[in-house]
């Protein structure tokens, strides 16, 4: 789950993450407390978590909650990702989905456009050396010196 919260004024004070993401948790079964986990970093900058349990009928998941509030503009990026049961949740997949959170439209909102057109170049690309994960990035070992594209294999003539 990821909220994009943008405030009514820049006066209306977001709370600590672990706050922030207890209060979206009351409709959910939550089985241990929200408490603190670190932080991670992207393209936002230092993103702090906080680590939950919640419990669906016969299942328990682990959870990493994140909330983020922004200097320039009174937004704040709040939500969670939960591993499938009580396993550990993957801090880098939880790094690589908010790196790669984007928006279509700003809705009007130039300092919401301007916070996330600001963290793109931040973004870590992560697993980009990975083919499951990610394209290979661009090599440029096929232009030879000269510029002329080099093939690989060989032209039969007909």
């Amino acid at each position: 789950m990821i909220e994009i919260y943008r405030a009514g004024s820049a006066a209306e004070p977001f709370l600590d993450a672990a706050s922030e993401v207890a209060a979206r948790l009351v409709d959910f079964g939550v089985t241990d407390d929200v408490k603190a986990a670190g932080a991670i970093d992207g393209k936002f900058g230092s993103v702090p978590l906080v680590d939950f349990a919640t419990a669906t009928p016969g299942r328990e998941r682990r959870c990493l909650g994140f909330a983020h509030a922004f200097d320039k503009a009174p937004v704040q990026i709040v939500g969670w990702y939960c591993s499938a049961g009580g396993e550990v949740v993957n801090r880098s997949s939880l790094a690589c989905a908010l790196d790669r959170l984007g928006i279509i439209s700003a809705g009007g909102n130039g300092r919401l456009g301007d916070l996330f057109a600001a963290a793109e170049p931040k973004r870590t690309f992560c697993g980009q050396r990975s083919p499951i994960l990610a394209a290979t990035p661009e090599r440029r070992n096929h232009v030879a010196a000269n510029g002329a594209a080099k093939l690989r294999g060989r032209i039969r003539p007909q």
